[in-house]
């Protein structure tokens, strides 16, 4: 089982190309781009736009309070890996030009101004929420109340056979801390999930779960 886990990562990670070539036909020269998360396919999709669409912005929320693994803020963290990508490492330059690491408290003035919105995952629920870090509702709610869209970037692996309504349903990983370190998103407010299986609505992502359990190729099914 053990060997089978890390192919499928294996796999998701040969795939996270095909996620940003999803995703950058939705990008424009003009485009303007908030951003929360920091996870490596939100860093690569970042590094592509800007490698490939001249003028594009990209606004990246700080994300306070920091995690045991992004002390300073996932904003920060995020920067940081898009420069550490194949493509950041060649534009550098335009990257810190191009990116710009925003308060949280600043969501509400900034959405005005963006074309959508992409969020990376820690995990999507069967019937097709968003579980994210600190900060994911806020920028959602506001987002929908905007009318901007939210795109979701997952792999697929982080589907899950879960149905929270609330925050209040998750359990929170350990913290001094009153505000929650996870937040739930409903599917309600996010436009499109970017998967290694391609583009897919919420309401698709349990069809998927149920296509990939069922396939003859899947894992456990395999001699």
């Amino acid at each position: 089982m053990k060997v089978k886990c890390e192919n499928k990562l294996k796999d998701c990670e040969l795939s996270q190309k095909d996620q940003v070539n999803d995703i950058l036909p939705f990008v424009r020269n003009t485009s303007q781009i908030l951003v929360h998360g920091s996870g490596s396919l939100l860093a690569l999709t970042i590094a592509c736009a800007v490698q490939y669409h001249e003028g594009v912005r990209f606004y990246i929320c700080e994300g306070k309070p920091g995690s045991e693994s992004c002390p300073e803020g996932s904003g920060k963290a995020l920067v940081q890996r898009v420069l550490e990508t194949p493509e950041g490492m060649r534009i550098k330059e335009k990257i810190l030009k191009y990116c710009t690491i925003i308060p949280d408290s600043g969501v509400g003035s900034i959405m005005s101004m963006v074309d959508f919105v992409v969020m990376g995952a820690y995990c999507v629920t069967e019937h097709g929420g968003l579980i994210h870090s600190t900060g994911s509702l806020q920028i959602a709610t506001v987002g929908q109340f905007r009318k901007v869209p939210l795109y979701v970037l997952c792999e697929t692996f982080k589907f899950a056979h879960i149905f929270p309504l609330s925050t209040q349903d998750l359990i929170q990983p350990s913290s001094e801390s009153p505000v929650p370190l996870v937040e739930f998103v409903p599917p309600s407010m996010i436009t499109l999930i970017f998967s290694e299986q391609g583009i897919m609505p919420p309401s698709a992502v349990a069809d998927e779960m149920f296509r990939f359990h069922t396939a003859p190729f899947a894992p456990w099914k395999r001699n």
